[in-house]
């Protein structure tokens, strides 16, 4: 039995979907050691950190300046 890894699925354009696969821990952000980089202003160099727990994940906001969600 094949196991699916999980992924983030970004549809913030229309018609387009970027996929972007998860690890135990991924960081989000505009900065270039990000593990998901973004190039958007609104979006803080280390803005949010996805972590595997359980049977799930977890998002955490990791932003100082900017709210995430």
């Amino acid at each position: 039995m094949s196991v699916r890894m999980a992924e983030l699925i970004d549809v913030t354009i229309p018609g387009q979907k970027k996929s972007y696969p998860l690890k135990d821990i991924t960081i989000i952000g505009r900065a270039s050691t990000t593990d998901i980089k973004l190039d958007d202003l609104m979006v803080s160099r280390h803005h949010a950190r996805v972590s595997r727990w359980n049977e799930g994940y977890v998002v955490e906001d990791l932003a100082v300046s900017t709210e995430s969600f």
